[in-house]
């Protein structure tokens, strides 16, 4: 036998026969691992939807195989290339390719689909992603990679004797049946309507190489109906009310404290829906508190957070952070904010202020003192650094505090504003000495005792506070960073999907003198943090920052986040409802809140929501986009934190046809003339019909000054020419008016209100106007006079 597998290998037609062998041995590993994948999902399920997961996600796999024997085949067509280093380079192909689906088992554990690229450089390539991979894969499935170059030979060597046999005895009945089967498992895998989530059925090798050659990004095409001249859409939605009033004394306050808990998730703090005791200092504090339940990170991402925290702005929709690629942007933060008003500022991290550019991104934000573990003696650091997997070394939280209090104790004259950020309840979880059992998962139950760690550390504080005569003029801030989950959906960690196990966070702000227990509802994110600050002090905000004050008595009413690692994720929250988009399977999910907090059932497909939800999140990612680009990397960014008006005015983007005379039209705000606008640029339609590309072409954007500190609240667009060939289906002067832009602020189609049904009506990606058609736009945007 090995003296006939040596003549195989120098000659170049039986050696096609090993390279189809191999690839059909690889193909039957695939499919094998398509079932230990889909299994856990389905339980025992039906014979169908089995058989339908199982064809959804082999089709892919047929792909890579199709694609692995092309290419040897076509690497044997050349008479110099020895046929032996083909077989042999095709085998560890396959073998690679084998032992990547095994490692792909542990990896959809963890992030619920295969891995990118944007997750291997978000988990600093090789070394993070290796030693999650090994955390998460059982004994079962480490076996199973030892044995992968073994198993996958010996297959090989049977495949090969089959195919020589069939090649000697019925050569064209063997080929015929081999291409009915292909032929079949290609119709059936493209006909199958899988019941899993169809990223967890991507071949891991071609979900790689596409994320390597195709950039992330939320891939909404109906984005594009929302885009144009005047920079993005409204973005904030409708208002919701406040329902909790400032009822306690403000006056006392002058120091500020953001505690931050690292990777911390509402659900692990007490009284939120803790499953265990671990917060009993934050619990005795609930009295003397104000929490907000509905708070959200926009990305479940420390650097993101941070940024957002400090900045309130959502950072960019990118996979690299804003602290890494634009470090030393001079944004307003709240530190500069109050810096500015005389307070001792400073930022005190348990964790490495390396990690990400931290120390730079901090450096011009107006904070005096910026320590790590690194710049204070503790007997407790936690190694957890490698050479690839960088500044992920921990002190205990116990240690960092004792750093603070020794800050705050330097001078206590002055007014402060301090940062302080956990670390030990950051992956892989550093519990104290004495473990308690809270239970019975083991890296939960790591994660809990560390939590308790941090408890213990804002006890400390309060206690300090107390002690030194602090506690009733410092108002502390309690907000998690971003969430964790822990196989909730399937994925583990935070960073790979936005549940509410990955993005829902506590923020408890406490304070004696200031509030009584007080509860809200109010939906907010982590960029309504440091404008709360700022409006429980008596300050303005920034006029840059995006987010708005939890307690003020209108704001926005739809909060967006996002995921851009492993398959790009958009998403927001209005009222229960909330809204999941994933790019990579082009997947809507719906969830009530209020029914279904754990998002346990999908609602997408019992209801008619999708449309205005993707429209929706279309508007709010060319907003984002159009924001960062044009206000913070654009020049506008570096504004001084003393800056307190934006540019007033109207900006209407409007097009249209025009048969004698160009369309004209009147802008009214609040009732009153503030001018006119012909759209001279709209093409003629007396001999033929416009093309739409043409319509298009003619876009023009057309400004109105208003004074400064006007705060429009209604906007109306009157369209005065209509001309129309009776005589003829063309020839025809409309008005087509894709955006108003109030304040710097940009409104679609989508927003605007008809007047006159009958002489308007929405075209395309426009309101569409005729006869003396009107629209009108009702400004309930809290940015516009932010």
């Amino acid at each position: 036998m090995l003296a006939a597998f040596r003549r195989a290998l120098s000659d170049r037609r039986q050696s096609r026969l090993l390279v189809l062998a191999i690839v059909a041995a690889l193909a039957t590993c695939l499919l094998g691992l398509r079932v230990v994948l889909i299994l856990p999902d389905l339980g025992i399920g039906t014979i169908t939807e089995t058989a339908a997961n199982v064809f959804a996600g082999f089709l892919q796999d047929i792909l890579l195989c199709c694609l692995i024997a092309a290419a040897a085949w076509t690497a044997l067509w050349p008479r110099r290339m020895r046929p032996s280093l083909v077989v042999y380079a095709t085998f560890i192909v396959a073998v690679l390719a084998f032992g990547y689906g095994v490692a792909n088992i542990a990896i959809v554990r963890l992030l619920g689909e295969p891995v990118t690229i944007d997750w291997l450089r978000y988990s600093d390539f090789l070394s993070g992603a290796i030693n999650g991979i090994l955390h998460f894969a059982d004994a079962k499935t480490l076996a199973m990679a030892a044995l992968v170059p073994a198993f996958l030979a010996l297959l090989s060597a049977a495949f090969a004797l089959l195919v020589f046999r069939l090649h000697r005895t019925t050569p064209r009945t063997a080929l015929g049946a081999a291409s009915l089967a292909l032929a079949g498992t290609l119709v059936a895998g493209a006909v199958a309507e899988p019941t899993v989530a169809r990223a967890r059925l991507d071949n891991p090798v071609i979900a790689f190489f596409s994320s390597v050659a195709v950039p992330a990004g939320p891939d909404l095409d109906i984005g594009a109906a929302n885009s144009g001249g005047i920079g993005g859409s409204r973005a904030s939605g409708g208002i919701q009310k406040s329902d909790i009033e400032k009822s306690g004394d403000l006056s006392g306050i002058r120091n500020v404290i953001l505690f931050v808990l690292e990777s911390v998730p509402a659900e692990y703090v007490y009284d939120y829906s803790t499953p265990a005791p671990v917060t009993p200092n934050i619990n005795r504090y609930g009295a003397a508190s104000l929490r907000f339940n509905n708070v959200y990170a926009h990305a479940p991402a420390t650097n993101y957070s941070l940024f957002s925290l400090l900045t309130s702005i959502v950072p960019e929709l990118s996979s690299t952070g804003m602290t890494e690629k634009h470090p030393d942007l001079p944004l307003a933060s709240v530190a500069n904010v109050l810096s500015e008003r005389g307070y001792r500022t400073a930022y005190i991290s348990s964790s490495d202020s390396r990690f990400q550019s931290t120390d730079l991104f901090l450096a011009n934000k107006g904070f005096d003192v910026i320590e790590d573990f690194r710049d204070w003696s503790c007997d407790r650091v936690y190694k957890n650094s490698s050479e690839t997997w960088r500044y992920m070394d921990f002190s205990h939280d116990l240690c960092t505090v004792d750093r603070l209090k020794n800050w705050i104790a330097e001078d206590a004259t002055r007014p402060f504003f301090a940062t302080f950020w956990t670390g030990m309840t950051h992956y892989p979880y550093f519990a104290d000495d004495t473990v308690r059992r809270y239970v019975a998962n083991d890296d939960l139950n790591r994660f809990l005792n560390a939590l308790n760690v941090g408890d213990a550390a804002f006890g400390e504080l309060m206690r300090f506070l107390e002690a030194s005569k602090l506690a009733d003029s410092t108002l502390v801030v309690i907000v998690g960073d971003h969430g964790e989950a822990f196989g909730q959906h399937g994925t583990y960690v935070h960073a790979s999907a936005i549940y509410e196990e990955n993005i829902h966070v506590p923020l408890i702000f406490v304070n004696a003198k200031a509030f009584s227990g007080q509860r809200s509802d109010v939906i907010g994110g982590n960029t309504d943090v440091a404008p709360t600050i700022l409006d429980l002090l008596g300050v303005e905000r920034p006029a840059l920052w995006q987010g708005a004050s939890l307690l003020a008595t209108e704001r926005p009413g739809r909060l967006y986040f996002f995921s851009p690692w492993n398959g790009f994720k958009v998403g927001y929250r209005e009222g229960n409802r909330k809204y999941i988009y994933n790019s990579r399977g082009r997947t809507l999910e719906t969830y009530d809140l209020a029914s279904d907090p754990k998002e346990t059932h999908n609602l997408t497909p019992d209801t008619n929501e999708a449309e205005p939800a993707l429209q929706h999140l279309a508007s709010w990612v060319r907003y984002q986009d159009d924001f960062i680009e044009g206000s913070i990397l654009g020049g506008h960014g570096a504004v001084s934190a003393g800056a307190k008006a934006r540019s007033t005015g109207i900006r209407i983007a409007a097009t249209g046809t025009s048969f004698v005379t160009p369309p004209r039209a009147r802008v009214e705000v609040d009732g009153a003339t503030v001018g006119f606008f012909d759209v001279a640029a709209a093409p003629k339609n007396a001999d033929k019909a416009a093309a739409d590309d043409d319509i298009a072409a003619a876009l023009t954007v057309f400004e109105f000054p208003l004074p400064a500190g006007t705060c429009p609240s209604r906007v109306r667009v009157e369209f005065l020419n209509d001309e129309w060939d009776a005589q003829k289906e063309i020839g025809d002067t409309n008005l087509f008016v894709k955006e108003i832009d109030v304040n710097g602020v940009g409104f679609s189609a989508d927003d605007m209100a008809i007047d006159s049904p009958d002489a308007a009506a929405r075209y395309e990606d426009y309101m569409a106007l005729w006869r003396q058609g009107s629209v009108h736009l009702d400004v309930d945007d809290l940015r516009v006079c932010g």
